[in-house]
């Protein structure tokens, strides 16, 4: 199971959910033996060995990072980072899920590079990331952070998809 998980957010809906499929990961590294998980007859053959085991779990770190573009006016990008970092930190906790969280700058680098160089330095064992999903000309003209991201990543990355309306 993962137990260092790494979420960059940005406000956005992609990255919220994002961040609720990196908690639901974290729900089951903490209690793979759940009753929420199983059919109704195997919950109640959970046996107190299982039990033991689930309550000795430690649960997985989550980090949740907010990455300072280079390319995008800084005056309110400091208050915006702090914005969704709080939002995100909120949605953990009320989760349950203790997260720390950072604001780190592209210092010169990709989005992509910078997470990926956050990724390494909190020892991450999976990326949970959103995607804005662009398509044709906007996605050549923009690029695709989550693209760079698992083109490059030695670790997992999760791109939770879009539901359609």
């Amino acid at each position: 199971m993962y137990d260092r998980i790494l979420v960059p957010v940005d406000g956005s809906e992609d990255a919220t959910r994002a961040l609720m499929q990196a908690l639901v990961v974290c729900r089951l590294a903490r209690n793979p033996s759940s009753a929420a998980l199983a059919e109704p007859a195997e919950a109640a053959e959970t046996s107190n060995a299982d039990a033991a085991m689930d309550a000795a779990a430690k649960p997985p770190s989550l980090r949740l990072l907010y990455v300072l573009d280079d390319a995008l006016d800084q005056s309110g990008l400091l208050a915006e980072g702090n914005a969704a970092l709080a939002a995100a930190a909120d949605l953990a906790w009320e989760a349950g899920v203790a997260a720390e969280h950072a604001v780190v700058p592209a210092a010169g680098r990709t989005l992509a590079a910078a997470i990926l160089a956050d990724a390494q330095d909190f020892a991450a064992d999976l990326i949970v990331l959103g995607t804005q999903g662009r398509k044709g000309l906007r996605r050549a003209i923009l690029g695709s952070v989550a693209e760079a991201v698992i083109r490059d990543s030695p670790i997992p990355v999760l791109l939770p998809g879009r539901r359609k309306a």
